[in-house]
């Protein structure tokens, strides 16, 4: 409240309009933030739960398992999972992804990254190529059939209330409106 009161009466006014700046560079810092720092945080879905902020949803609930569970965290492992979530993440805010970075993304070592893009590539789920500017770099990315797969995986994730009434109304002996 000390704050408040040494401020000059104009500046009142424009308290409203601060604080809203101040909360939206906040949530920009957070959205940039490592995965590390962001994991600590649960951002509120935007008002448009579109594919990508199910993705994310999905992607950082299984971080946050990962933390609760700490040390049996391994008996959850699906490196191929989350390497084409973090991949499709990755797409849809237009990053490029190493193999490094994929690595990282996935929350396993290098070598488990490896054997899952070799076994990804195979299906043809995954194609790898040269970085553009740097030869030693290898690029990951989902080909475009696995983005469609995710995608539709996604959709229907999606439910409306009415339809899931409807669908168990008949198993539970009431009639559905």
């Amino acid at each position: 409240m000390a704050v408040v009161k040494e401020l000059a009466p104009e500046r009142l006014d424009r308290m409203p309009g601060l604080l809203d700046g101040a909360v939206s560079r906040l949530r920009t810092l957070l959205e940039n933030a490592p995965r590390s720092v962001r994991r600590r945080f649960v951002l509120p879905l935007p008002e448009d739960t579109g594919q990508e902020a199910v993705a994310r949803m999905l992607y950082e609930q299984r971080r946050m398992r990962s933390d609760a569970f700490g040390e049996h965290a391994s008996l959850f492992v699906e490196p191929a999972w989350d390497l084409l979530l973090d991949l499709f993440l990755a797409s849809s805010e237009g990053r490029v992804v190493s193999v490094s970075a994929a690595s990282i993304g996935a929350c396993v070592p290098a070598t488990t990254t490896l054997r899952c893009i070799a076994a990804l590539r195979r299906r043809e789920l995954v194609v790898t190529r040269r970085h553009p500017t740097d030869g030693r770099m290898r690029l990951v990315e989902l080909t475009r059939e696995a983005d469609t797969m995710i995608r539709r995986y996604l959709s229907s994730l999606r439910w409306e209330p009415s339809s899931v009434d409807a669908a168990v109304a008949p198993a539970l002996g009431r009639r559905s409106s």
